[in-house]
């Protein structure tokens, strides 16, 4: 297990991060809530056990769904939430621990297109498990940090849409409400903190 970070106000609700020392897990926060209300209500015990009918129409959204060897949709949630919770692995210090000892990012052709489902469907950059399904609904998903950078790439033409609807600068760092363009002055964003558990 790695370093359970807190969201920020951009992921919420919509997703929470796990970074170990090569990968981080990026986790659908609604769709594991309900996964943990289902088996609470006396269903399945074992997640891919519950029934679709088990869930919400909210929870369901909020999944990650797979569609092939390299191609998950993402789940129903604005792209910025998907974007700050890839920044919050790269500025983690175990991301950097890792570009210090050799890692590099991967040029391995990630694509991030707008499915028919209006979800982002990516192709490329996650690991998959043999027991992940063509079509299952995912609570999380786990990504190698070498596609961290070029994921952020694939989704630096999407529009990010700020809380009140506005398109924001996908270019411009959250620093917790201080817009900041490390461009301009060739500084690094301060890193993440999270809690081992």
């Amino acid at each position: 297990m790695g370093a359970c970070l807190t969201p920020t106000p951009t992921m919420a609700p919509w997703y929470n991060v796990e970074v170990s020392t090569s990968h981080a897990e990026i986790t659908a926060t609604t769709y594991l809530r309900g996964w943990y209300r289902v088996r609470e209500e006396g269903g399945a015990t074992d997640w891919r056990a519950a029934t679709a009918d088990a869930y919400t129409d909210e929870e369901r959204a909020a999944a990650w769904i797979t569609h092939g060897p390299a191609t998950f949709s993402t789940p129903a949630a604005p792209v910025s939430a998907l974007v700050a919770a890839l920044r919050q692995i790269a500025d983690h210090p175990a991301y950097a621990r890792w570009q210090e000892a050799g890692g590099e990012p991967t040029p391995n052709g990630v694509r991030a297109e707008l499915g028919a489902d209006g979800r982002a469907r990516l192709t490329g950059p996650f690991i998959r498990h043999p027991e992940d399904q063509d079509g299952d609904h995912l609570h999380s998903v786990e990504v190698l940090f070498s596609d961290i950078a070029p994921l952020l790439d694939a989704l630096k033409p999407w529009p990010v849409l700020t809380g009140d609807g506005t398109e924001a600068d996908p270019y411009v760092i959250d620093l917790g409400g201080a817009q900041h363009r490390p461009e301009e002055c060739g500084c690094k964003p301060s890193p993440a903190r999270g809690d081992i558990s």
